[in-house]
């Protein structure tokens, strides 16, 4: 099609025509949308209706239309005119067809398209491959040689498909047989037996004198899986996803018997933006399946997350209503952003109960109700859990309750009042028995992160305030708000719950202070087994200082008083990352023994704007922390993190350099986002590191170097670090992102 030279602006007719095709417009964008989205058959309509109407149009319209278009009036040979979109539904709707499998249809309407545009490469290539599907190869083959034609055997696919027709019918005529070989290895498209010919019998004495012809030996057909004994099939199908044996299940009736049988096979089912007709296919599959037999079957993992936000509601209903009695599941994660907790509770209850009995994890990224704190009902429901995500991207309430929110006013005491009078307004006997109940003895994991420029409250407060979890060996909290009227939850009382915590990581939340929490691990004593600490300020609160609280360190009695020791002792990892603890304060620490130096692997003091490594100023001492006395203490460090430290530079690295021989264990070093380091004073450090801890086998080099926006370290430092093997691994990215960004260097969902 070529456009008018003589093209004039639109008359008022011809724009009144351009609106009438409006129609035409909107419903092929219709059927586009529905096509996309999997509604083949609806899609169909719509073209087919579009069609209709582009039919309807006279000639003089299309003229107009065309005109509008800037398209050819003329008519080849005097013929009929067409809408400029004709050929594009025809072809909408070949694809339709063939998505339903109606592939005669679907031949049929692309010849149609042919006939109205030969010279269209589109059409041939739908034409050929609905011929090669019917394993019509002389017709496809002349299909095909005739598009080539007429597009001067430019187009790559077509000559791809020719060769894929020529190979085809090579492999027809020679029966699968291999150079060399007498096998026949078998399509695992077609049936596994073949009835064979007997031969004819012979019925005169000619043909019993004439030579026989000699006959090829049998041709034995070989099926590696298919023929495998039965016990050994479980043993290979553990090694597939359960993604990649369904697709094995296509290659012939005896595979996909045979994976079948074994449905202990099936472990996980990973669903990551799933539409809601997909999710009936799946749920139908396995109503199908494992309904077979009365055993009873337990998966390791489902996760699932919708592709449409709107269909979310619907999926959870069908999930926990139509999932058969005789499955259940270790690990269900669900990533619903709309669905909210009272909605996710009330399926629990109505639908599947029998569904969450065995549940040991549960990870859920929904929206969080603060007037409904049906999380607790959540936790109750699922007696065997051990594990429990809660991630909540939304807060949603009602206007009416808006003021109950537990980080504003006095609402915090109210609730916490309200639900002290329910209890007690019951019998001794029923609040004993509630209280059991609402024990979770066999949970050891929380996981508690919140956005929190949209949630500013404390979820699952009052169960961390009621000591109703005894178990609980790794606690994590990001993201919420310390309420300002409950001293209890500000001067980290609650901890007091949990003596068994062997991990505990509280980052990036409103009214919570490192200070009082030092407070706390000074006066009680509070855990024996804590490994990891991670403690993450949000903004900067007053200089934390040791010094403070320690009246007389050389007072015995006053020493015996303090219970850092007790808390700390058994530290594996400390990331103080971002909080306002001063280096005299650190130093004290190790100056103590607080930390033991034996076991503390991890240090990470990155973004301490109150930790500095030169004393230039004298009131500034107390900032100083004392590199020589903390490595010294701390002698079995294999990872340090000085990450964005504005007192780091050349100067101060050189604090680093003289006490290189006692990090004899290190093998990552962080010192990314520190601008005024340049490249010689790294170099310095890893030479230095490299000689003084030589072995026998050869000299040792750091295992990771981290430098990323260290903008005066060049090009041609890195490669020579490289080069002479002063680190096994160097990232250096000028324009990486701070660590203050969600996922970068913080705790990130996995």
């Amino acid at each position: 099609m070529t456009k008018n030279k003589n093209y004039t602006p639109m008359s008022f007719s011809e724009n009144l025509d351009v609106t009438i095709d409006s129609t035409v417009l909107k419903a092929v964008e219709l059927g586009t949308r529905l096509f996309k989205s999997g509604e083949y058959l609806q899609a169909k309509r719509i073209f087919t209706n579009a069609l209709r109407v582009c039919d309807s149009y006279s000639q003089e319209q299309i003229v107009r239309i065309r005109n509008a278009y800037q398209l050819d009036t003329a008519g080849p040979d005097a013929k009929r005119l067409y809408h400029p979109k004709y050929i594009k539904i025809l072809d909408n709707i070949c694809a339709c067809y063939e998505k339903l499998d109606d592939l005669k249809s679907c031949l049929k309407i692309s010849r149609r398209s042919l006939k109205l545009d030969p010279d269209n490469v589109k059409c041939y290539i739908r034409c050929t491959r609905t011929l090669i599907k019917l394993k019509d190869w002389k017709r496809a083959y002349k299909v095909c040689s005739s598009g080539l034609q007429s597009c001067d055997n430019a187009n790559s696919l077509l000559r791809q498909q020719k060769q894929f027709i020529m190979e085809s019918e090579a492999n027809k005529k020679d029966g699968g047989r291999v150079k060399g070989d007498n096998r026949t290895y078998i399509d695992p498209l077609e049936d596994d037996t073949k009835v064979s010919k007997r031969p004819k019998k012979s019925n005169g004495i000619v043909e019993l004198l004439q030579p026989k012809k000699r006959f090829k030996k049998d041709r034995r057909r070989i099926d590696l899986f298919g023929d495998l004994p039965i016990e050994i099939l479980p043993i290979i199908l553990q090694s597939f996803t359960s993604k990649e044996l369904i697709t094995l299940t296509l290659v012939c009736n005896k595979w996909r018997d045979n994976i079948f049988y074994h449905l202990n096979c099936f472990r996980e089912f990973n669903f990551r933006s799933i539409s809601f007709r997909n999710f009936v296919k799946f749920m139908d599959f396995l109503r199908q399946n494992f309904t077979r037999t009365y055993r009873k079957y337990s998966l390791s993992q489902l996760k699932i997350s919708s592709k449409i936000t709107s269909e979310e509601l619907r999926m959870a209903q069908l999930l926990f209503s139509k999932m058969p009695k005789c499955l259940s599941f270790e690990r269900l994660i669900l990533s619903m952003t709309t669905l909210t907790t009272t909605q996710f509770y009330k399926l629990m209850i109505r639908q599947n109960t029998n569904f969450f009995s065995e549940l040991m994890e549960l990870s859920l990224m929904i929206t969080y109700r603060p007037d409904k704190q049906h999380e607790l009902e959540i936790l109750h429901s699922c007696p065997q859990l051990r594990k429990i995500e809660l991630i909540f991207v939304n807060s949603m309430m009602s206007i009416a309750n808006r003021t109950n929110s537990i980080g504003s006013g006095s609402s915090f005491d109210s609730m916490i009042g309200s639900a002290n009078t329910q209890v007690s307004s019951e019998n001794q006997g029923e609040s004993e028995s509630l209280e059991e109940k609402l024990i979770n003895n066999s949970l050891e994991k929380i996981t508690l992160i919140c956005d929190k420029k949209k949630i500013k409250n404390f979820p699952l407060c009052h169960a961390l305030l009621r000591d109703q979890f005894p178990r609980l060996k790794k606690l994590t909290i990001t993201g919420v708000t310390f309420p300002t009227n409950n001293q209890e939850l500000l001067n980290f009382e609650w901890l007091l719950n949990f003596p068994y915590l062997g991990e505990l990581w509280i980052e990036d939340n409103d009214n919570c202070e490192l200070r009082k929490f030092l407070l706390l691990l000074k006066n009680l004593h509070v855990w024996t087994n804590l490994k990891k600490l991670t403690f993450r300020e949000n903004k900067l609160y007053p200089v934390i200082d040791l010094d403070n609280n320690l009246l007389a360190v050389e007072d015995d009695e006053i020493e015996d008083r303090l219970y850092y020791r007790e808390n700390l002792q058994n530290l594996e990892t400390l990331d103080l990352m971002g909080t306002s603890i001063s280096g005299a304060a650190l130093t004290i620490l190790c100056e103590q023994k607080y930390l033991d130096g034996e076991k503390l692997k991890s240090l990470n003091i990155g973004n301490c704007p109150n930790i500095q490594f030169s004393n230039h100023h004298a009131n500034a001492r107390r900032m100083v922390l004392d590199v020589n006395l903390v490595l010294k203490s701390l002698f079995k460090l294999e990872e340090i993190n000085l990450s964005h430290l504005s007192t780091l530079n050349d100067n101060t690295m050189k604090s680093l350099i003289i006490n290189v021989p006692f990090l004899e264990n290190l093998q990552k070093l962080d010192i990314s986002h520190n601008f005024e380091i340049t490249g010689i004073s790294i170099y310095e450090f890893l030479k230095k590191f490299q000689m003084d801890h030589e072995t026998e086998t050869g000299s040792q080099s750091l295992t990771y170097l981290n430098i990323d926006g260290c903008s005066q370290v060049s090009h041609i430092t890195v490669n020579m670090i490289r080069a002479q093997n002063l680190v096994n691994r160097v990232d250096c990215v000028y324009e990486r992102d701070v660590w203050k960004k969600f996922g970068v260097n913080s705790y990130a969902y996995s």
